[in-house]
């Protein structure tokens, strides 16, 4: 992310995902944008189709994404998969070990998409994490949220017969 422009499509891809009430903040964006965080824009031949922020924590051993969203009709061309996969290609490149996220246990397609799709392991459960966000994807539900953690030294190869991925560590180059 190296313009305000760019951080102008994010908050657009945000406010398509979530609406126009929900808490995406310009200012915010850029500084996590320009001071270590992760900030990036999936597009889709030249549209903007999904985005994903995270911040650096626990002495930039650990990075919490903080939001991963698609654009509506987008949902099912691998934008989300390839955003996760960006962001942890990445990781790799700060030497981050852990990527951590919250996401809504009672969303079936969400759970299924990190704990299978992406191989995270559960860390633990909040009880109404963020309170009432009243935005276009969580109304004034309560908030109940997994924690996940991802290794990031580690690649998802392949799937087992009962559907979940198994995890290794990468291998070693040789000298």
């Amino acid at each position: 992310m190296d313009t305000l422009e760019e951080n102008d499509i994010a908050l657009g891809i945000c406010r398509n995902v979530w609406g126009v009430t929900a808490a995406q903040d310009h200012e915010l964006y850029w500084v996590i944008a320009t001071h270590g965080g992760y900030l990036s824009i999936a597009r889709l031949d030249g549209e903007p189709v999904g985005v994903s922020l995270g911040l650096l924590a626990h002495r930039g051993t650990e990075l919490v994404s903080h939001s991963t969203g698609v654009t509506p009709g987008f949902a099912e061309a691998g934008v989300g998969f390839a955003l996760k996969q960006h962001q942890r290609a990445w990781a790799q490149t700060q030497g981050i070990e852990t990527i951590t996220w919250t996401f809504d246990p009672l969303v079936r397609r969400n759970a299924s998409f990190n704990l299978v799709r992406l191989g995270a392991s559960v860390r633990r459960h909040f009880v109404n994490y963020y309170g009432a966000l009243n935005d276009a994807v969580n109304g004034m539900d309560d908030t109940d949220r997994f924690e996940v953690a991802w290794p990031v030294g580690c690649h998802l190869v392949g799937m087992t017969a009962d559907y979940r991925y198994v995890l290794r560590p990468p291998k070693k180059e040789s000298p």
